[in-house]
């Protein structure tokens, strides 16, 4: 049984796994989530992909490092788990500093704003807040509809052009929104946007 645990091209680690498998051996990818400090001390979160018994032999060793292991599918799911995880988490990086950013660039605090963010969606995430209760939940009944969605970005957009502000997630968001606006998804709930990039029109 062979137990890759690195965060890998999935390409690659696929390729492995095929030739592995021809030559009669067993594959399971297993990348881990969190940072230096969770590995020093056992704390590891673990995405495992591959066959259900392979990764109840290997559990002993995930428990070594970690305090949960997620089976995510088969062989690559772990793989597959942990880099859209990391994308995400990237994204919100960025799409953050440049909102703070865009906050000093118009004058306000940045510590204040952060904290002010920190108890609202924007801080706590749509996967914390909006997600769960709407779009997850197949319930797009708008509590803050894509029509409303277009207009405020609008205008925080007309606010930082007036300060020559940078905002090129606001852009892009902008532009994905007012194409599921143009689809005909505008009286719907803000996280209809999901259903938007998933080309899912059942609920127009």
């Amino acid at each position: 049984l062979i137990i890759d645990m690195s965060t890998a091209s999935y390409i690659q680690s696929m390729d492995i796994s095929t030739r592995l498998a021809d030559q009669g051996h067993r594959f399971v990818d297993a990348p881990v989530g969190r940072t230096q400090r969770e590995a020093k001390t056992g704390a590891l979160l673990v995405m495992a992909g591959g066959d259900v018994d392979d990764i109840e032999q290997a559990s002993d060793i995930f428990e070594a490092v970690g305090n949960k292991t997620i089976h995510a599918g088969p062989t690559g799911f772990g793989l597959k788990s942990k880099l859209v995880n990391n994308y995400m988490s990237m994204v919100n990086n960025a799409v953050t500093a440049e909102t703070l950013s865009l906050a000093s660039q118009v004058g306000l605090d940045i510590e204040a704003t952060a904290t002010l963010m920190s108890s609202t969606a924007a801080g706590l995430g749509q996967l914390n807040t909006n997600y769960p209760k709407k779009v997850l939940a197949n319930d797009l009944t708008p509590d803050f509809p894509i029509s409303m969605a277009v207009k405020d970005l609008n205008m925080a957009l007309d606010l930082a052009g007036s300060f020559k502000g940078i905002c090129l997630f606001g852009e892009l968001a902008k532009k994905m929104f007012q194409e599921a606006e143009a689809d005909g998804m505008g009286h719907l709930d803000q996280t209809a946007i999901l259903k938007h990039l998933l080309g899912d029109k059942s609920e127009i």
